[in-house]
């Protein structure tokens, strides 16, 4: 592949990684990267050649919708897909943690995987903060169930509703329960 990159055609796409990977683990991920990448790459030959793999009849005013396509339909287009269309190559990679990986290819599907990444990772992180949140919000109610425990447990106490003898726990106990909260 040549070094200077026509942008209309071939695009480069940066993963970042993270972490220790196993060599099979690294591998099986490059695998399905490019089993990923001529899956979208073939929709998008079909979508321009083949109408009738997205033509659904019942949809109103003639709208391409997509199919259900299986994998075994979808592998005799891989050839005819990848003509005139480049392969996935990997770019360059850093080997580190934190690292990169970028791979060269055809821009419309790099940019269709690219744009997944881009909102899988609005998700998580979205669910992250959220799940922090709730973290947060859990302990605030944790922490204010014991001010009121400790409240009413004086107030019971005071008003010689409780005995502190009979509890099981030292005086020096409860007034630490009360003093702390």
């Amino acid at each position: 592949m040549q070094n200077d990159i026509d942008k209309d055609k071939y695009a480069i796409l940066k993963i970042e990684l993270d972490g220790i990977w196993k060599v099979s683990e690294f591998e099986q991920f490059l695998r399905e990267l490019d089993l990923i990448y001529k899956r979208i790459n073939t929709l998008i030959y079909l979508s321009k050649t083949q109408k009738e793999y997205f033509i659904n009849k019942d949809f109103p005013f003639g709208i391409y919708k997509l199919e259900k396509i299986s994998d075994n339909e979808l592998e005799p287009f891989y050839f005819m897909a990848g003509k005139g269309t480049s392969e996935l190559w990997i770019h360059s990679l850093n080997i580190a943690s934190p690292g990169w990986l970028e791979v060269i290819a055809s821009s419309n599907p790099l940019k269709i995987i690219a744009d997944f990444i881009t909102a899988w990772r609005d998700k998580n992180t979205q669910r992250d903060k959220i799940k922090k949140e709730h973290k947060e919000a859990m302990e605030w109610i944790k922490n204010e169930q014991r001010k009121i425990n400790a409240d009413l447990l004086k107030y019971m106490i005071d008003k010689g509703m409780v005995n502190p003898q009979n509890l099981h726990h030292s005086i020096s106990e409860i007034h630490y329960l009360i003093q702390t909260y």
